[in-house]
């Protein structure tokens, strides 16, 4: 009983404060775009290490330290975590020691074009074709946009479902490499547009006989991919060229 008040506390804290502290909230002016960023806090007193082997002392984390969750070592053992300091350092400590929050942090997209496309012109990005792509994770939202640097116009926005709090979608600025398919055991993901590292965007995972495997759209449930519905996917798959760059926020 006693574990369990402790467990049912732990989690009113996680979703109480650091919506305050790591995502912006619901209250916020819609102009204001932030990255969304995965809190955590450290379970036990750990060292942080330079790389996922967990060598190379960086240093030591105490009990009770809100951190930034960033990524595990891999989909399959998952048995260490990525994390960032408040004071902007990256290290990798073991899994058991973070707790990562399970709250869903998604707001309500009530952004307009014109705020889209302020964000996208103001912050400068380019792109090697005419379309660049941000990806919100805060507000599960794709848009595309056409232009070019400081004069990008919004055509097309989607909902999509991008990774789990525990296995998030990294936010960083990277590029549509190239175009193909996944083919796995039960499933199939076709077209994949892949960015980098085993991230992509496509459409939700289907079974072989056309059966949507997990419907989420509008909410975090990927292993870190960007999933759209099938017939949005193919628009951007048909429209938007290999090269365009894509802004994980």
């Amino acid at each position: 009983m006693k574990k369990l008040i402790v467990l049912l506390m732990g989690i009113l804290l996680v979703t109480s404060v650091c919506p305050q502290v790591f995502a912006t909230e619901n209250t916020e002016v819609k102009h204001e775009i932030k990255a969304f960023q995965v809190p955590a806090i450290i379970n036990y007193t750990t060292a942080g290490y330079e790389n996922a082997s967990l060598t190379g002392y960086v240093t030591t984390i105490e009990k009770g330290t809100w951190v930034e969750y960033m990524n595990p070592d891999s989909s399959s053992s998952m048995s260490k975590a990525r994390i960032k300091l408040g004071t902007g350092e990256i290290c990798w400590v073991p899994m058991s020691a973070v707790y990562v929050s399970r709250y869903d942090y998604t707001i309500e997209d009530t952004l307009t074009d014109a705020d889209r496309e302020a964000f996208v012109n103001d912050g400068g990005y380019t792109s090697k074709t005419p379309y660049l792509i941000w990806v919100s994770k805060e507000r599960q939202r794709l848009t595309v946009f056409l232009g070019s640097e400081g004069n990008w116009k919004a055509i097309n926005t989607f909902p999509v479902a991008t990774g789990k709090n525990t296995t998030p979608t990294p936010t960083t600025v990277c590029e549509y490499t190239y175009k193909t398919a996944w083919y796995s055991t039960g499933y199939v993901c076709n077209p994949v547009l892949y960015l980098y590292n085993g991230y992509a965007i496509h459409n939700q995972p289907t079974s072989y006989s056309g059966y949507v495997l997990d419907k989420t759209i509008g909410h975090p449930a990927s292993a870190g991919c960007i999933r759209m519905l099938q017939s949005d996917v193919n628009w951007v798959c048909y429209y938007v060229p290999v090269g365009t760059t894509v802004i994980l926020h």
